[in-house]
């Protein structure tokens, strides 16, 4: 397993140089999972306060718009006493 483990670092070092200094944190990444393991449960942890923390109801406040429309007939009688 060690022999593997090293051919795919060395495969990952490879990838680093030939696209540059951009990777670098991969391969530190792919070098201490234990590092990535925490950071992953941070950024979890922080998305599940967040949601927790946003303020939430299961029926919104909504203002329906109402419109109103009044005609009048000259001489028209609405029959009412």
């Amino acid at each position: 397993m060690k022999r593997h483990t090293r051919f795919v670092e060395l495969h990952v070092l490879k990838v680093v140089k030939e696209r540059g200094n951009t990777k670098k944190i991969l391969f530190t990444l792919f070098r201490q999972p234990i590092t990535t393991v925490i950071l992953s449960l941070l950024i979890a942890f922080g998305g599940v306060m967040g949601a927790l923390g946003m303020p939430m109801q299961l029926v919104p406040d909504m203002k329906i718009p109402i419109v109103s429309v009044v005609v009048t007939y000259p001489g028209g009688e609405c029959g009412c006493n």
